[in-house]
């Protein structure tokens, strides 16, 4: 169970890393096309 836990939470963390970056991937793509 804990195991199942960690996995979890690991896969969690990259989903924020990756999230993260979208977002500032997304916004410098709008101030580009908007310029």
């Amino acid at each position: 169970m804990s195991r199942t836990v960690g996995k979890m939470k690991d896969f969690y963390k990259i989903f924020d890393q990756i999230s993260y970056h979208w977002d500032a991937i997304s916004s410098n793509d709008l101030l580009q096309h908007s310029a």
